[in-house]
């Protein structure tokens, strides 16, 4: 849905889009901002709209373009978002269909932020990001071996306090072979040296499903 909306209420929320280290670039901003100026019709931003204004999911460079311009309204498309993640993503979308490549580096960035903003599915990140799954994992396997240790510290701590299996599955969100297989390898060196062998190669779907 397309609609026109104050400028002034159109947030650039930091840290959540996804050119988290070089942000706009001033000479694209002034780019824009000739165009607007010669009368020239650009794509519709796109933002979320939420109870305390609208979030901008694409368009940083066009709407930095119309402020510098002191334009009070600008002709937004509305997308829905689920969540705060779902917003990340579909920004993420967004600007690997047409806008300036992003880094190496902002690559690796958006994948770890993903992982700790709850996506744990190594194969949707790099879906969404393009990238292969063994690049993705690389990126967010430091993420995946200090999570993984401290689901097992848990489990251990809660048996250790008398609780069942089955407790214990249900307390953590687990499945009780998860559980049991974690009382089973005792201590912690026994834990990385099953993390090393399950993933000696990317984790599959299935792997996915039944590791730790």
């Amino acid at each position: 849905m397309i609609v026109k909306v104050k400028i002034s209420d159109i947030t650039i929320p930091q840290g959540l889009l996804p050119r988290v280290l070089t942000g706009t670039k001033p000479e694209v901003v002034e780019r824009y901002a000739e165009l607007y100026e010669l009368g020239e019709e650009l794509p519709p931003i796109k933002v979320w709209k939420r109870a305390d204004g609208y979030w901008l999911i694409d368009g940083a460079h066009r709407l930095t373009a119309l402020r510098q311009l002191n334009k009070e309204y600008v002709e937004v498309e509305l997308v829905d978002c689920r969540d705060e993640l779902d917003f990340r993503i579909k920004a993420l979308q967004e600007n690997l269909k047409h806008g300036l490549p992003l880094s190496v580096e902002e690559i690796k960035e958006n994948a770890r932020l993903l992982y700790k903003a709850g996506l744990r599915d190594v194969e949707e990140i790099a879906k969404i990001l393009r990238r292969a799954q063994r690049t993705i994992y690389n990126y967010v396997s430091d993420l995946i071996e200090e999570e993984r240790k401290t689901q097992a510290k848990k489990v251990l701590e809660l048996r250790e306090k008398g609780y069942t299996q089955q407790q214990i599955a249900k307390e953590l969100g687990l499945d009780q072979a998860t559980v049991s297989r974690i009382l089973s390898l005792k201590d912690y060196a026994k834990l990385q040296s099953l993390q090393k062998y399950i993933f000696r190669k990317h984790p599959t779907t299935q792997e996915k499903r039944t590791n730790i």
